[in-house]
This record gives structure tokens, sequence and C-alpha cells, in this order.
């Protein structure tokens, strides 16, 4: 509520920067917070994305699949 509140409160200066005088904390927040993953997506790990990254792929691992029909 806090953040809908301080959204509708902002208001841009002539100088095209937001009025500092109008408190923004949550907004300055959700914008920080939006850009980190916007910036790079990949940051953000799931369960699934972490499960491949840490796969055993080395060579007697894959041996031991294809002997036992696991590939």
């Amino acid at each position: 509520a806090m953040l809908v509140k301080q959204i509708k409160a902002l208001r841009y200066l002539a100088t095209g920067k937001i009025d500092p005088t109008i408190p923004n904390d949550c907004t300055d927040a959700l914008q920080y917070a939006t850009m980190t993953v916007l910036r790079n997506p990949y940051n953000l790990t799931f369960p699934e994305r972490r499960a491949k990254y840490d796969a055993d792929y080395s060579v007697a691992t894959m041996l031991e699949k294809m002997k036992n029909g696991d590939l």
C-alpha cells in the first residue's frame, strides 16, 4: 500500500528529475530490485537451473550411466 501511495505522489521537476521533497524510499527499492533482475536475469537461480549446473558430467559418470542404460 505504501508503494502505491509513493508512486502516485511522485512528481517530476522541470529538469526531468524526481522531486526530492517527496518521500520515495519504496519506489527506490522497487527500481533497484527491478533493475537488478533486468540487467542480468541469469543471476536468478531456480532449482531446475541449479540442478543442471551441479550435474556431474565427468567421463567416469557418463560411462557408468551408459553402462546402466541411463542415457
